[in-house]
């Protein structure tokens, strides 16, 4: 897991499968929105330690900044990704920095504004590149009203007033996932009492502090699996668990199979 700072901050990119080379667990300051334009296309976001489908043309998918995230793709068929900074909807941006959607999955038919999109698609595709502000105009000018239409029917909630102190703690995890972490570790470390710093894991993901430290140690060891040839065991120990038992049982819990079949399906090396 990594913060990701983006050199390009403003993106609009078309492609078959959301599952690239770095798309390992990570978080960023910039809004990400992921639309599944169907052609078969299947796939699952994870943010913020939850499982999300949007497996149906026109179902979308919102990331805020310091959302912790990472993608699946189950099928490859057609997506479209926009990245940008909250000041590019100004209106909002305030909103952007403070506050997640209940639900992060949304389907455009729902809100009434897939014509919209298919006019924005076709006249995007027809701009030459060479005229980039005014291609880049037409992007924000859809991404403004999407959020509209987005935050005027999608509940969105505040952030946690921890979710500073959170995201400190989280960089700590992931630079510490491999030594043994409890929370008197962190309220030693960050000067915090135990209790709100598992208050604030609770309200900000959904989960525990350990459960959340095993989504970080999970997502890590997953890319070993695909990527080396170490075995299961030796992954398991170097990613912090104590014993192959608990490293599978927080494993199927997260990916919803076994490390052996999971490095089968998509081990690489």
């Amino acid at each position: 897991m990594y913060y990701e700072k983006k050199t390009r901050r403003f993106e609009c990119i078309a492609h078959r499968t959301i599952t690239f080379e770095n798309s390992s667990l990570h978080f960023h300051n910039e809004v990400e929105i992921i639309i599944n334009l169907g052609h078969g296309a299947k796939a699952n976001a994870f943010i913020n330690s939850k499982k999300y489908s949007f497996d149906n043309e026109y179902d979308a998918v919102i990331v805020t900044p310091g959302q912790i995230h990472t993608y699946e793709t189950i099928k490859e068929g057609l997506f479209m990704t926009f990245i940008f900074p909250p000041e590019f909807i100004p209106r909002l941006q305030n909103s952007l920095l403070t506050k997640h959607p209940a639900n992060p999955v949304f389907n455009l038919k729902e809100l009434g504004i897939n014509d919209t999109f298919m006019n924005f698609w076709s006249s995007h595709g027809e701009l030459p590149d060479n005229i980039k502000h005014l291609r880049s105009s037409l992007i924000i000018g859809f991404l403004n009203t999407l959020m509209a239409h987005l935050f005027y029917k999608v509940k969105f909630i505040e952030d946690d007033s921890n979710s500073e102190l959170l995201h400190r703690i989280i960089l700590h995890l992931v630079e510490n996932y491999s030594e043994q972490i409890n929370l008197s570790d962190l309220s030693d470390t960050f000067k915090t009492p135990p209790s709100v710093i598992s208050k604030a894991f609770n309200a900000t993901t959904g989960i525990t502090f350990p459960s959340f430290l095993n989504w970080i140690r999970v997502t890590v060891a997953a890319d070993m699996l695909a990527n080396t040839n170490n075995t299961i065991t030796s992954i398991s120990y170097k990613v912090g668990f104590r014993t192959i038992r608990n490293f599978n049982r927080a494993f199927i819990e997260f990916y919803g199979t076994t490390p052996s079949k999971y490095r089968t399906e998509n081990n690489v090396s």
